[in-house]
C-alpha cells in the first residue's frame, strides 16, 4: 500500500515481540499510528494478524482492546498462582478485585465481555495444568490441618466456600480419614486447648465440636486424655459424660 493510502487512517506502526519485563508469558507490544500502545498475548497477535502496516478498523481496535484485557488477566492470574495454589473461584474473585479495584482500570479499559475473557483465561490455565481444584483442595486442607487442625465438617465447609465441588471435597476427606489425619488433628487441637486453665470438660467438648469434630470422637478423646483441673482421676468412673 502506498504512503498516500495511509493518510488519515489508523494502522499498526510497530510490532515488538518478546516479554514484558515483569511477565513470564510471551507477548507483543503494538504501537498504533495515533501513538496508542497495546500489550497482548503472542497467540492473540498471531490470530488477529497483527503486522506492521496493518490497517486498524473499528472491529480490529475492539479486538485489540479485548486482547489487551486478556493480557492483563493472564499476567495477574499467573502472578497469583506463582505465590500459592488457588481454586478456580478464588482466583476469579481475586482477578476481578485486583484488575477493577486495585489496578484502577477505567470502564473504557474493561471490555463488555470481560467475564467471558476471564473464563477463557481460566479454562486455558486449567488445560495447561496451572490451575487445578483437586491440587488446591489438597494444598488447602494440608495447610489447614497443620496450622489450625479441624474436623471433617469444618474442612468440607471451607472447601465449599472456596468453590471446590462436593465430589472433589468428599473424595479428599475420605482419603485423609483413611490416613488417620483427623485422629491426629483432634489430638493436636485437644492438647492445645487443654492447656487453657479456664476450660472444663464441657467447654472443651464444645470448642472441639466447633472445629468440626464429631461429638462421639470428641467425647472419647476428652474422656481418655483430659484431666480437669481440681478433679481427681477416678480411672474412668467419672468421665463427665452421660450415656
Amino acid at each position: 500500500m502506498s504512503i498516500e493510502n495511509y493518510e488519515n487512517k489508523l494502522f499498526i506502526e510497530t510490532v515488538k515481540r518478546g516479554r514484558e519485563s515483569d511477565r513470564t508469558i510471551p507477548g507483543c507490544r503494538l504501537v498504533l499510528s495515533d501513538g496508542s500502545t497495546y500489550f497482548i498475548l503472542l497467540s492473540d497477535a498471531d490470530n488477529l494478524g497483527c503486522l506492521a502496516g496493518t490497517l486498524v478498523d473499528l472491529d480490529l481496535r475492539s479486538q485489540l482492546h479485548a486482547a489487551a484485557f486478556r493480557w492483563k488477566v493472564a499476567g495477574k492470574a499467573l502472578d497469583l498462582l506463582a505465590n500459592r495454589e488457588h481454586s478456580r473461584m478464588e482466583l476469579r474473585q481475586k482477578i476481578e478485585k485486583k484488575l477493577v479495584y486495585k489496578m484502577g482500570l477505567s470502564d473504557s479499559e474493561i471490555p463488555e465481555n470481560a467475564g467471558g475473557i476471564i473464563n477463557e483465561v481460566l479454562d486455558s490455565l486449567e488445560e495447561k495444568g496451572y490451575l487445578n481444584d483437586k491440587r488446591f483442595a489438597l494444598y488447602w486442607t494440608e495447610s489447614r490441618l497443620r496450622r489450625h487442625p479441624e474436623g471433617r465438617s469444618a474442612l468440607m465447609a471451607g472447601l465449599r466456600a472456596r468453590g471446590v465441588s462436593g465430589n472433589i471435597s468428599s473424595l479428599l476427606i475420605e482419603e485423609l480419614d483413611k490416613e488417620g489425619a483427623f485422629e491426629k488433628a483432634l489430638c493436636k487441637a485437644g492438647e492445645k486447648l487443654s492447656r487453657r486453665s479456664s476450660l472444663n470438660r464441657e467447654r472443651l467438648v464444645k470448642r472441639l465440636q466447633a472445629r468440626g469434630f464429631g461429638y462421639r470422637e470428641v467425647r472419647d478423646w476428652v474422656a481418655e486424655n483430659f484431666q480437669e483441673p481440681g478433679r481427681e482421676d477416678t480411672n474412668g468412673e467419672d468421665s463427665g459424660f452421660g450415656e
